[in-house]
């Protein structure tokens, strides 16, 4: 899918302990960006290369990278205002009958979970993004603890090995 366009020198990969990612693997698959539309390409990019190595089904794949690229985009627009100085790790994860991308960021906690009305959706014309997202993933989310801290939003999908 995205695997033609994956530029490895360009994301910064780490293989890496985190104790506060919560699930049962001590150890996730990183990509750190800064805060940028621009860069949702390389998560793109990440996920695909990281579900072919780990052989997830392209369903799967496809269901993390659009509902990823929606809660990315929504944290880059209005939790962070579009500053670029600002940053957004991205960790994947392999349960035993799932995938999980986790989505830390320090930006004003605002819940992608709460479910966004038809009628605000009329008024405000947004608010398909999210709703797609949920529709499409399981969607938890941990705000952050006082001023310190990450925001931590979890997308889990189902998968099938190949």
């Amino acid at each position: 899918m995205f695997s033609k366009f994956i530029r490895p020198v360009m994301m910064r990969v780490m293989h890496s302990p985190h104790a506060e990612t919560g699930s049962g693997s001590a150890t996730c698959d990183e990509i750190t960006i800064t805060a940028s539309l621009e860069r949702l390409q390389e998560v793109r990019d990440f996920i695909d290369n990281w579900c072919q190595q780990h052989q997830i089904l392209h369903d799967a794949t496809w269901l993390l990278i659009v509902a990823t690229d929606e809660i990315c985009s929504n944290i880059i627009r209005h939790g962070y205002r579009s500053d670029s100085s600002k940053t957004l790790r991205i960790c994947l994860r392999a349960e035993p009958s799932s995938c999980t991308v986790e989505i830390h960021d320090t930006s004003l906690p605002f819940n992608p979970c709460v479910a966004v009305t038809e009628q605000s959706v009329r008024l405000t014309r947004s608010g398909h993004g999210l709703t797609l997202a949920n529709q499409i993933a399981h969607i938890s989310y941990t705000p952050r603890n006082g001023s310190t801290g990450d925001n931590i939003t979890r997308i889990t999908v189902p998968f099938t090995s190949s």
